[in-house]
């Protein structure tokens, strides 16, 4: 037969409260850095390391536009513009040979207000179109998602699409 003991009760009752409350209390290291609810982000014209002659040479920014049309269409989402990374760059004269750093190009993006930032570049080499996205972290400078897409020739529309889902992706861990 089991004996109840009132005072073991009793230190139980005082007790336990007192231990949720503590354990309430401690706050868990963040394994990484929370985003805010609304991600601000800027976009960097996509790069052309394309070695052959190609049709679609010098399309970063139309590339870039199609990323931001994509941008655009999230409640979460305010889009860092691109008049106001200029304004900064000015600000700061910068000039072109500085910003090929991409710790450069982050910093550029924290003072414009971004917190996330998006770099790309595409090539095109005998026929065969390779573009890939990186969403980075303005503040870390870590990489939080890529996205790669790799296709055969493609009309125009048909690499804009491609641009578009791997945007998309990007996105979606974020």
């Amino acid at each position: 037969m089991i004996r109840h003991n009132p005072w073991i009760a009793t230190l139980i009752a005082i007790l336990l409260p007192l231990n949720l409350l503590v354990v309430g209390c401690i706050e868990k290291a963040p394994s990484s850095r929370e985003l805010p609810p609304i991600k601000r982000i800027a976009v960097w014209d996509m790069e052309d390391l394309s070695i052959d002659e190609q049709p679609y040479k010098d399309f970063g920014r139309l590339f870039s536009d199609e990323i931001l049309k994509v941008l655009a269409s999230y409640r979460d989402v305010e889009i860092v513009d691109r008049e106001q990374l200029i304004r900064v760059l000015e600000e700061l004269n910068l000039g072109s040979s500085q910003l090929a750093d991409e710790a450069a190009r982050l910093q550029l993006g924290k003072l414009a207000g971004a917190n996330l930032m998006i770099f790309g570049s595409y090539q095109f080499i005998a026929g065969n179109w390779r573009i890939d996205l990186r969403l980075v972290d303005v503040e870390t400078g870590r990489i939080l998602e890529t996205a790669t897409r790799n296709f055969i020739n493609g009309d125009l529309n048909y690499i804009l699409s491609q641009i578009n889902g791997a945007t998309r992706e990007l996105l979606s861990s974020v």
